[in-house]
Order: C-alpha cells, then structure tokens, then sequence
C-alpha cells in the first residue's frame, strides 16, 4: 500500500490569502489544462495555476504563476477566470494577467465539514509501505482504507483521487481537456463534485447558484456537446439536455463496469476510457464507442483493449488517448463508429490532452507538458517539452 499523509489549511487563512502572483514555479505536478487566447493554463495540482504563452508553439514563455492552495479546476470566459479552492467556488478578473482580482468567492459551493476550522487540501505520499490485512478485516480485499486522516492506496494513484475529493465552450470560452468539472457554455458555468451537478449563472462575471442536481457518488467529469452535457462517473456515463440552460433535464444514463470514467463526445459518438488500477476500483481496462444518436437510448457499438487509458481528445479525425506511463495512444476515427490504433508514442506519458486544429496536441503526463505535432502520424514531433521538477 501506498501511504499519503494529510496536508491541513486553516480555512480563515485560505480565504484571506487571496492570489499569490509568482512570475514563475517549478512544474512539479502538473493536472488539468485550459486553453484560452494562445495561452495554457496548466494546474499545479493543489497549488495554483501556470499561465504560459504558447502563441509560439515551439517556444513558449512563462507569464505567470498563480497560488491558489487548494486549487484543481477551472474554466474562463471573458477574461474571468473560474477556480476551485477546496470548498470555495472564486471568479477571478484576468484581463490584466499581472494583476488578478478575486470578483467574487461562493463559499462552501461544496458541502463539506470543516473540524476546528481547519480541512484537508492535498496529501503528501510517503514510501510505500507494507501492511498485513487478514480476511477477518473489514478492509480486506479493499484498493483504499483510511486510518483516521491518513490513506492507504492499494496503488500509487492517489493524485487522481484527492484531487476528485475536494472542456470546451464557445463565445469567449476555452477549451479544456476531458478531465474536466468544470464547463461553460453561454452564460452558464457546470460545476460537478463526486455527486452534484450545479448550475450557476455568469452572466455579469459573478456567481450565482441556479440549481443543484443530486447525481449519487462516483461523479467525474463533464463535457459539453451541442445543447448537452454528458457527466462521466465510475459507474457510468449520465446525458443531460441543457437546452434550457437553467434547468439541466436528465436525457438517460448509460451504465457500465466500475472504473474511472472520462467521457469526450463527436458527432452522433461518444468515446469513454475505462481503467484500472485507480481510486475507481475498477478492473478493466478499455475504450468504448456509444452511439448517442438517440440520446434517450446510448447503445455500445465496440469496446477496445486498451493498456490504462486516462484522458482523451478528438480532432481532425484523430483520437488521441492518454494510456498513463505507457505513453499516447493515437487512433484513426475517420469512421467513428470504428477507430483503429496507429501508433502508441511510448515517450509521451499522457494524463489528459487538447487537440487542437493544426494536428498540435496538448499533453500533460508525469514527464510534464507536451505539445506534439502529428501531421505525419508516423513521425510524430515533439515541439515543446516543460519538464517536470525532480526535486
């Protein structure tokens, strides 16, 4: 088992510390990516964000760090930003990147108990260590167990978990990558926590909460399609109409096996990559194709073996599929319904990625981050590599 010890923030100190602006940081855990205006904004797992001008791809230059303890999600419109920060929703002026403004701070967006006003925001992993468990054990047979405040992971997947504990969009959105829990589209934001979906309105950059969903455990991720949301969750994929943006209305839920679950849309298909070995205590391994042409009725059409599939995206009929430390996987979806692998880039560990117009991929793994060029996909180019710090 792996052990992670709690990290603790007073909560008053959180709120009062505001933004720290770093002209640079050491990318150490890099998660989830936006990309809005030729610029990635790229999370520091719990810690903030990394603002990184990539208007020249093969040379990009670091503008900005943002400290936001606590931080793992965000969306932008308008040059308002939208962060997490534990259990505080913020909106965030970026119009002048050098000097962010916190607009507005939605408290405990997220229902969580708050012991001596303090909680917990990350954890810090230690060796592994071994620990005996007999069949009389109600922990036996488990992939985690907690001992008061301390965790236990059967495997070393404990950054995907905590950071699911505490997209694309149109007009003057971004795009972010399929890891996402958060989504704009018009003048409504989507947040998801492990069992919510909630709507807020945006429309003068402020937040204000329209409705909240109750979905169960296991919620993951969203991702909008058209007048759609399509929400991943370990136990399946859910499909909501949002063509009455104020009142998402639950379309069908389309289950499948236990395992962490991402979930992109094209056309009339929707891809979702199920893994193993993870917090999701799944046991499978593989990508599914789902006809979604009658959004009531999701029919699975094919399933392929996959060695750990993470993240995913969609361009130009390419597929690309981050498969953790074994690299990217790289499938033709000229027909949909029918990809076919081309080539597993071993040297590209992929968590999650954005694929972009010109064959240029983003892509965030344990190595850093990536933006490769596939115009060749049998020669595929590295354009930029920001590693991640060793010490």
């Amino acid at each position: 088992f792996f052990r992670y010890d709690p990290v603790y923030i007073n909560v008053d100190d959180m709120r009062s510390s505001g933004i720290q602006v770093l002209e640079t940081r050491a990318l150490e855990s890099p998660g989830k990516l936006y990309f809005y205006k030729n610029m990635l904004f790229l999370n520091e797992k719990s810690q903030g964000i990394h603002i990184i001008d990539i208007s020249d791809r093969d040379n990009p230059q670091y503008l900005k760090f943002y400290g936001i303890e606590g931080n793992y999600d965000l969306a932008i419109k308008n040059d308002i930003l939208y962060v997490d920060q534990i259990v505080d929703l913020v909106s965030i002026d970026i119009s002048d990147i050098n000097s962010p403004t916190i607009l507005t701070r939605e408290e405990n967006y997220i229902e969580r108990y708050i012991g001596d006003n303090r909680l917990i925001y990350a954890y810090s992993t230690r060796s592994p260590q071994t620990t005996i468990i007999d069949c009389g054990n109600p922990n036996f047979g488990q992939q985690r167990f907690f001992n008061e405040d301390v965790v236990f992971l059967a495997n070393d997947a404990g950054a995907e978990f905590f950071d699911s504990n505490v997209s694309s969009g149109d007009g003057g959105t971004g795009t972010g990558g399929s890891f996402a829990r958060f989504t704009i589209t018009s003048n409504n934001l989507y947040t998801v926590d492990q069992s919510n979906l909630s709507t807020w309105n945006i429309s003068d950059g402020a937040l204000e909460r329209v409705a909240t969903k109750s979905l169960g455990w296991g919620i993951e991720t969203v991702f909008p399609y058209k007048e759609n949301l399509f929400i991943g969750s370990n136990s399946g994929m859910f499909i909501f109409d949002i063509s009455n943006p104020d009142a998402p209305t639950l379309q069908a839920t389309f289950e499948h096996a236990r395992a962490c679950d991402p979930v992109i849309v094209q056309d009339d298909i929707a891809y979702v990559t199920l893994r193993d070995g993870s917090e999701c205590q799944g046991f499978v391994n593989q990508l599914e194709v789902i006809d979604v042409s009658n959004l009531s009725i999701p029919k699975l059409i094919k399933t392929i073996d996959m060695k750990n599939p993470h993240g995913l995206s969609y361009r130009n009929n390419r597929l690309y599929v981050g498969e953790g430390s074994h690299g990217t996987q790289l499938l033709d979806a000229s027909d949909l319904k029918n990809p076919k692998k081309v080539e597993l880039m071993q040297d590209l560990p992929g968590y999650d990625m954005i694929a972009m117009d010109n064959n240029d991929v983003f892509v965030t793994g344990e190595g850093g981050f990536y933006i490769i060029n596939t115009n060749d996909p049998n020669d595929v180019k590295i354009r930029c590599h920001i590693p991640v710090s060793r010490n």
